[in-house]
């Protein structure tokens, strides 16, 4: 089901006459995304995993809203309007993101070995990836606009470290990222962007 909520998504952003209409569901999509990953949590989701997801929302945002005073932690960028209501010159649902993609990548990876080490580092290498197609994707969609559309090298290098520290957060707090959801809710939205990405090549 969340596979045909993101495909009836990529049809409505390509198509003119509902493309605002479903840029302005952007907020509401990745919120859908982030409380279905919680809804099915296992076992059920207590106050240290709340806690410390809630940490991961508000430190991402806040690193979002350095990245974009400094110009220091992505590079030069700024964001559009697509994302919804702005704290300091950026969206607040950026937190909401981090969470959902920190939990999912987490969930996806810890299926993959029983090595720490190892989850850490699949997890943040899926952040990296995710991020190298979302990017392509971001400026058609008013999500954010790079410096005379120049991706820097250090956005995701920065993507893959904040990942690293954040993942070995929840580690240290013993906190499981365990959905059923999480794989469908990613690929779901890897095959959403990548559908737009083929669409603006060839437009």
């Amino acid at each position: 089901m969340i596979f045909v909520f993101f495909l009836v998504g990529s049809a409505g952003i390509m198509i003119p006459r509902t493309h605002q209409l479903f840029l302005s569901l952007f907020p509401f999509a990745l919120i859908l995304s982030l409380f279905l990953l919680l809804l099915y949590h296992r076992p059920l989701i207590d106050g240290r995993t709340l806690l410390s997801l809630l940490i991961i929302g508000v430190a991402g945002f806040f690193i979002e809203v350095a990245g974009v005073e400094t110009h220091f932690v992505f590079g030069n960028y700024s964001y559009g309007n697509s994302l919804g209501l702005k704290i300091f010159d950026t969206p607040v649902l950026i937190g909401i993101n981090w969470i959902m993609l920190i939990y999912a990548t987490g969930s996806v990876s810890a299926r993959l070995s029983n090595n720490s080490l190892i989850n850490i580092l699949t997890a943040s290498l899926l952040m990296v990836l995710y991020d190298i197609l979302l990017e392509q994707n971001a400026g058609h969609l008013d999500m954010w606009h790079w410096k005379n559309n120049i991706i820097p090298f250090r956005n995701y290098l920065a993507w893959f470290i904040i990942s690293i520290v954040f993942h070995s957060f929840l580690k240290w707090r013993r906190v499981k990222t365990n959905s059923p959801l999480a794989f469908p809710v990613l690929i779901s939205q890897i095959v959403f962007f990548l559908i737009l990405f083929l669409y603006y090549r060839i437009i």
